[in-house]
């Protein structure tokens, strides 16, 4: 594990979440009673062991409070040692690779059915922008809750303009060796030059045009490598977003594409799956597509009018001031 800490993760956005998982790893074999364990010795019996022991260890918050740790969870875990044992494997460490098969994520995962609609994205927005006045002691401390909450901001600006996945929101980067930006263009690559495509595909897609001006005045990650997991928690829990696993950071993906679907914005399903990543163009197009005035026009009109929509609820939500830019007040189409 440490190995493939040190040689397959520290660059990643993911580090921090895969860190964490590998963490109940190491907790259990601290339980046992000898924590001298080879890859090869982990079996499926090995595993089963692990996920009963996990599954009985509830999830404590930074409250205090417990609520029961989902099958999700514990094979998360589960996941992480596979890529592990196979990463050893394939560097010549281990004999075999992983002699055990993770539970499949739809035979364990429970779709959350809540969705957040406008006022309630809004009221995220908030939470980052303007702590409420008595939770702040003086000015200074108002200020430090929201330079506190800089990255859930970027966080939940990135996600409501693309849609990404959470991993995706936080790999997204404006230094150039990693070309996903396209300034001229207005286009973002969610996939990072020299990143492989998994099934979880990262899309290309046009950015709004109040996001664009933070964008072109960022260096490197624009919300961070950091998982902002802890302060969408608190944020959660202080604006009354449900528990029981309906409200975890997938949650503005999801109801985004659920806004998407509003009649009134009359945007075709294939875009919005286009959007999504649930779609891929064909191949050859897939390099010129994005490039194109036709590609994702109603998708991102759309998106550009649930900005306004926020916007109009919590005046300066996409402002961000450490940017040193405001949002732009003339749409791309109007500017071209």
């Amino acid at each position: 594990m440490g190995n493939y800490l040190a040689t397959e993760v520290d660059e990643k956005a993911s580090a921090e979440a895969i860190r964490h998982r590998l963490a109940h790893i190491v907790n259990y074999l601290g339980t046992l009673q000898s924590a001298d364990i080879s890859c090869d010795q982990v079996d499926e019996p090995w595993v089963a062991r692990f996920r009963k022991w996990m599954i009985a260890r509830p999830i404590v918050s930074p409250t205090g409070k417990t609520r029961p740790r989902s099958p999700a969870t514990v094979e998360n875990s589960v996941l992480q040692l596979q890529a592990v044992i196979n990463a050893a494997h394939a560097r010549g460490d281990a004999r075999k690779p992983a002699q055990f098969r993770p539970i499949a994520a739809k035979q364990v995962n429970r779709t959350p059915r809540h969705r957040a609609d406008v006022d309630q994205l809004a009221a995220m927005f908030r939470y980052c922008i303007d702590p409420a006045p008595d939770a702040a002691r003086s000015p200074e401390e108002r200020q430090r809750r929201i330079r506190e909450r800089q990255a859930l901001h970027r966080f939940l600006i990135v996600s409501v303009a693309t849609l990404a996945r959470p991993d995706a929101a936080h790999d997204v980067s404006l230094d150039p060796r990693r070309s996903q930006w396209d300034a001229t263009h207005g286009v973002l690559d969610l996939n990072p030059r020299g990143r492989r495509q998994t099934r979880k595909y990262r899309a290309t897609v046009w950015m709004p045009y109040q996001v664009r001006p933070h964008l072109d005045a960022t260096k490197g990650f624009f919300v961070g490598p950091l998982s902002v997991k802890k302060s969408w928690e608190a944020m959660a829990a202080e604006i009354g977003l449900p528990g029981e696993g309906e409200a975890g950071m997938k949650l503005v993906r999801r109801s985004m594409a659920q806004l998407l679907r509003r009649p009134d914005l009359k945007v075709p399903v294939e875009q919005v799956e286009l959007q999504l990543g649930h779609r891929r163009i064909e191949s050859t197009s897939e390099l010129y597509a994005p490039f194109q005035p036709d590609y994702l026009p109603d998708a991102r009109r759309a998106i550009e009018t649930i900005i306004d929509e926020i916007e109009a609820v919590v005046p300066g939500a996409f402002h961000r001031s450490d940017t040193g830019e405001k949002p732009n007040v003339v749409p791309i189409k109007a500017a071209q």
